[in-house]
């Protein structure tokens, strides 16, 4: 139980090849970005 709840005091961070973060943000733009792309290529 202590080591879940130190686990828990540490923020999760989804890194972009380990080089930098990716912020909430920045994901979503980028998953949006990409399903334009791909709904536009399925449409041509």
């Amino acid at each position: 139980m202590l080591i879940m709840m130190n686990r828990m005091q540490q923020p999760v961070y989804l890194t972009i090849g380990k080089f930098c973060p990716l912020s909430l943000q920045a994901f979503i733009q980028v998953s949006k970005a990409a399903f334009s792309y791909a709904t536009v290529l399925k449409t041509v």
